[in-house]
This record gives C-alpha cells, sequence and structure tokens, in this order.
C-alpha cells in the first residue's frame, strides 16, 4: 500500500504516505473495472 502511494504521489506533509486516500483511490479503481477483472473467494 506504502509503495502504491508513494508511486502515485498520495503523499502528505512530513513526507508521509496518505493510506486512506491510497485505500479510496485502489477501491474506486477495483469499482469501476480499471484495475482489470478480478476474482475474490474465500479460502
Amino acid at each position: 500500500m506504502l509503495a502504491i502511494g508513494k508511486k502515485r504521489g498520495c503523499i502528505i506533509s512530513g513526507g508521509k504516505i496518505d493510506e486512506e486516500k491510497t485505500a479510496r483511490m485502489l477501491l474506486d479503481e477495483f469499482k469501476n473495472g480499471i484495475l482489470g477483472k478480478i476474482t475474490i473467494e474465500n479460502c
């Protein structure tokens, strides 16, 4: 999560990664099908 946030520029003051913004961005992309087809299964 931190690497994704850093790569996508989700940085807040102090150089820390904004994990909430990163998570919301990933969820939105998943919801809108931007990440491709993904299967969620219970193991």
